[in-house]
């Protein structure tokens, strides 16, 4: 079922505004973004997302522009958060917390007033876990947070108990996962200096809707020992004309092949260092499906060894 994001954020802004209290624990203003280059900037992002998510309930909202204390707009955009694109989004979470969770993160005018939105959808693998939370010079491993009325803390065994409840009654509209044997990933380059990339997959649609993919990105780091060990991050896409349809409830074996967007930048690089690359352990970003219907998905891309 679409819910109708703007009026929900609208609704609960004029509730403000009439000086009456939030009803919904997993609904949040925020006055400014928070800063995604420092780690007191990440740390609260993931504090206030993860908590969200964790919480038992429908979809949550994070409303940044709008100061619930005062009532006053602060005009906001994503790109206040000193990253230039949402899809490194997944790439911070995936570094931080043990499972991506399903994020987005769009600009919103309401009434003339520039808004950003950060809508959580349910999760179905809470609880996910902050590996290591710093705040103060203070570090804590392992940490789960969720919300509590207008207070974050952190889970007790109830609230872990609800997680494993409420997350067998969810079922996504969108809901992908994607899985390749490593020995089976072809990860070689042509005289054009172009690296390609090619995956066998697994890909199962836990969602209730079937999905059609048009195009999917990722991106990958490769470590040449023959260069001081120099890391090189490529962005890496596949299209392809005819869509690959996946029903829901359904698993399906597909080959993708994906092309870096740029030449390589350095070196004369030959395939059997690029396949050392996959043998030792390739680094993947999170996976970016883009379906017909203009929906993005993001999923793990998950290399299993054999």
């Amino acid at each position: 079922m679409e819910i109708d994001i703007e009026n929900i954020v609208s609704s609960y802004i004029q509730q403000s505004l009439a000086g009456l209290s939030k009803e919904h624990y997993k609904f949040d203003f925020k006055k400014e973004w928070y800063d995604l280059t420092t780690e007191d900037g990440i740390m609260e992002f993931l504090k206030d997302t993860t908590s969200i998510v964790n919480t038992v309930g429908p979809d949550g909202f994070i409303v940044i522009g709008f100061d619930d204390e005062s009532k006053t707009f602060h005009e906001a955009k994503f790109t206040d958060s000193n990253i230039d694109d949402t899809s490194k989004i997944a790439d911070l979470i995936n570094k931080k917390v043990d499972r991506l969770f399903p994020i987005n993160v769009f600009d919103i005018t309401i009434d003339g007033n520039k808004l950003s939105i950060i809508h959580l959808p349910p999760s179905l693998d809470k609880p996910h876990v902050i590996r290591i939370y710093r705040k103060n010079e203070n570090e804590r491993h392992h940490q789960i947070f969720v919300r509590h009325g207008t207070k974050t803390r952190v889970a007790g065994k109830y609230d872990l108990d609800l997680m494993y409840y409420d997350r067998k009654n969810i079922i996504p509209d969108f809901e992908v996962h994607c899985h390749c044997m490593q020995d089976e990933i072809l990860l070689y380059s042509e005289t054009n200096g172009r690296i390609y990339l090619r995956a066998p997959c697994v890909i199962e649609n836990t969602g209730r809707r079937p999905i059609a993919i048009r195009s999917m990105r990722l991106s990958i780091t490769l470590r040449w020992a023959t260069a001081g060990d120099r890391a090189e991050t490529y962005k890496m896409e596949y299209s392809s004309s005819l869509s690959t349809i996946i029903e829901s409830g359904s698993i399906r074996e597909v080959e993708f092949n994906f092309k870096a967007l740029t030449n390589m930048q350095f070196g004369d690089l030959y395939d059997k260092y690029l396949m050392e690359e996959v043998r030792r352990g390739l680094e993947v970003s999170p996976l970016e499906l883009i379906l017909t219907n203009g929906e993005h998905l993001t999923t793990e891309f998950q290399i299993v060894a054999k």
